[in-house]
């Protein structure tokens, strides 16, 4: 009698770093409130700072609002989207269950962690510049048609000041994953991203007294916030640079902290 014998064309199954990234990919494209996000960011972002912008040639009297900042209205307003996306995007695993079926694929854990961020920012990056991008020019054109002096983008410090602006909305984002992670909850991890590190500086600024106005100046949103100043000093905050640095080390030290939590506990 012949034998018969079956072969299968998934002869390799080894579990690759790129095969981990694959699969965060397909996750999160096939959702479509990702993509409801990503358009939602989109629109804000240009919409309002168009409007923004057309609504100013009918104010009358001084505006404390530089056109500058008057171009950026609508990245300000999508600080929150993406914040809470990103507190969305780290926890709604643990909150479905599905995280157990990514941890029993993936049993060093890590790399989903890795890879969630990785396809965070490769996603956000490019839209978040492309979107400021054209605010920026699409409200210089209308500054410009009402004949207001407006900057350019060769200007000194404009350029670093949008890109800025892009680094500080997607380094709120990975805050949010990241404590999304860390906290496994979803409501929790927003209400720390959104009260803990955008309003709560706000009112400590308000409450607290001035001398500690310097110590305020070393949380997230405000040290991130200084990196988007189109100015080379700021007077009431840390330098740009400085700011920009104290922000990234945030993000490191959540980072790191997500990642042992991740391999101390149970899920």
């Amino acid at each position: 009698m012949k034998e018969i014998t079956f072969t299968s064309k998934f002869h390799d199954n080894k579990l690759t770093f790129a095969r981990v990234t694959k699969s965060e990919w397909i996750k999160f494209r096939s959702i479509r409130s990702n993509w409801i996000v990503l358009s939602l960011t989109v629109l804000v972002i240009v919409g309002f700072s168009a409007l923004s912008a057309i609504m100013s040639q009918h104010r009358n009297g001084p505006s404390d609002r530089t056109p500058f900042d008057r171009m950026l209205t609508g990245v300000n307003l999508s600080v929150l989207i993406i914040s809470v996306f990103g507190g969305v995007l780290g926890s709604r695993e643990y909150s479905s269950g599905m995280i157990k079926s990514s941890f029993s694929a993936v049993p060093r854990r890590l790399p989903v962690l890795f890879n969630r961020v990785i396809i965070f920012v490769a996603t956000m990056l490019p839209l978040l510049l492309i979107s400021i991008l054209a605010a920026f020019f699409i409200g210089s054109a209308l500054f410009k048609h009402d004949g207001t002096v407006v900057p350019k983008f060769g200007d000194p410090f404009i350029a670093r000041a949008l890109f800025g602006y892009a680094f500080y909305v997607l380094g709120l984002g990975i805050l949010g994953l990241l404590i999304g992670f860390l906290t496994r909850q979803t409501a929790l991890a927003i209400g720390i991203t959104v009260g803990g590190i955008l309003f709560l500086p706000a009112l400590l600024g308000a409450i607290l007294p001035s001398s500690w106005h310097k110590v305020l100046e070393y949380l997230p949103s405000n040290a991130g916030g200084a990196f988007t100043s189109p100015t080379a000093f700021s007077v009431n905050s840390l330098s740009p640079n400085m700011g920009g640095g104290v922000f990234l080390l945030w993000i490191i030290g959540v980072f790191v902290l997500t990642s042992y939590s991740m391999l101390s506990r149970d899920v």
